[in-house]
């Protein structure tokens, strides 16, 4: 029952995928990209998952796919036949560019999606480059928005660093959201002291009001210094605040 399930949802999936009737390259790419999304997600075998396939190409695609309907990793082998086939390397960087980089266009864009999406694209297109290179190409197309919230010692190196980075930022985006919210200030613009409590501390700590930097004073010698129970005074006079502001006695 499961294996059938997964089956129907595998072959709503892959019925949402337009048709590759064309053998131009942006068709083919927005073709392959959306196929591994589906296939990545590991519901069915190769076998079964590109005889659904089959169904969404026409021509010299189909004829590529059909040839490895019965192939142990059939789909990859596909994907990077028709790759080879419809995608030459001068163009694949291009369009690297144009579909991935150039889509993060603002800071409220996803840090950690944007990256996910250049590194599948990366291995879609089958990019020949080292990983470092790939992260730098990653780290120049970044908004510049969202370049001062990257904060590193030295420059990352690795895809796994660059998503530490992310989910930094995301926590820095998260409490600059949280700051600016309705329910963590008043009307006059001022964080409410009801909301204090609720608000993080990372937030609230800015805008709450410093504690005063009281001296302390003895009230039996009226000496800065010390409090009454540590008085060594022998001639102390005992000092008793005033609630109406009368002053001090004896």
């Amino acid at each position: 029952a499961q294996s059938k399930l997964r089956g129907n949802v595998v072959s709503e999936l892959v019925r949402n995928i337009h048709i590759l009737t064309d053998t131009e390259p942006e068709q083919v790419f927005r073709f392959l990209v959306r196929a591994k999304e589906v296939y990545d997600l590991k519901l069915v075998t190769d076998g079964e998952f590109l005889a659904l396939l089959v169904a969404r190409t026409a021509r010299k695609h189909m004829n590529i796919i059909s040839g490895y309907l019965r192939v142990f990793f059939g789909c990859a082998l596909a994907c990077s036949d028709i790759l080879s086939v419809f995608l030459p390397p001068r163009i694949r960087e291009s369009l690297l560019s144009k579909y991935v980089l150039d889509r993060f266009k603002g800071h409220i864009e996803d840090l950690t999606q944007f990256i996910k999406s250049v590194v599948s694209a990366a291995g879609i297109l089958e990019y020949q480059v080292s990983e470092s290179a790939l992260v730098r190409l990653i780290v120049q197309n970044i908004h510049p928005s969202v370049r001062p919230w990257l904060t590193f010692e030295s420059e990352p190196r690795s895809v796994e660093e660059l998503y530490v980075l992310a989910s930094r930022v995301a926590e820095v985006r998260a409490v600059e959201q949280r700051r600016e919210s309705p329910e963590c200030r008043v009307p006059g613009g001022k964080i409410s002291r009801d909301e204090l409590v609720r608000c993080p501390i990372s937030v609230v700590t800015s805008e709450s009001p410093r504690p005063r930097n009281r001296e302390v004073r003895c009230y039996k010698c009226t000496r800065v210094g010390h409090i009454a129970k540590n008085c060594l005074s022998s001639n102390a006079t005992i000092v008793r605040r005033q609630g109406n502001g009368g002053g001090a006695r004896r």
